[in-house]
């Protein structure tokens, strides 16, 4: 506890701790501990037994960025009692972090990218087809005025089609 005191009264916050029950808890922690990173990198102040370094700071920064759109969007999905942003938050997640793996100066974090992409193709296979039977989704979110058909674009012009067909049925 003095340590703890100590550290909060330097760092001029009271830093959060990861819940398990909560995947973005520890987004949060991150996000929150880069907000002081100038005082982590003084280790004559905080004495910690490993300090932490401009490599663990980059890495830190690096996650956060790979993990700000998945945090997002679980955020919005947790929010929504409605069917219509599921299929466009889900679109942007994986556009976004498709952009955050064709950034060049992305090094550590390809991976953890690549596999949340993976498991958002795997989980939601069947959200993602347009043929399917269960055109639900895609009817829900083009005709919600937020989104109309702007996340259509991922889609192939045969399936906005498709999906355009099966709207106006």
């Amino acid at each position: 506890p003095k340590k703890y005191e100590s550290l909060k009264i330097y760092l001029g916050i009271s830093l959060k701790r990861p819940i398990v029950t909560r995947w973005n808890s520890t987004f949060d922690c991150i996000s929150q501990l880069l907000t002081v990173q100038d005082k982590l990198l003084d280790n004559n102040e905080l004495k910690l037994p490993k300090a932490f370094n401009s490599s663990d700071i980059q890495f830190l920064k690096e996650f956060v960025r790979c993990s700000k759109p998945l945090a997002c969007a679980i955020d919005r999905l947790q929010a929504d009692k409605s069917y219509y942003g599921v299929l466009p938050t889900l679109i942007s997640l994986k556009y976004d972090l498709k952009n955050f793996i064709a950034d060049e100066i992305v090094v550590d974090c390809k991976p953890l990218a690549e596999a949340i992409i993976k498991g958002v193709d795997e989980r939601f296979q069947k959200l993602f087809d347009p043929s399917q039977l269960d055109a639900d989704p895609f009817i829900a979110a083009i005709s919600h005025p937020q989104f109309k058909g702007r996340w259509l674009t991922s889609f192939t012009e045969e399936e906005q089609k498709l999906v355009h067909q099966r709207f106006s049925e």
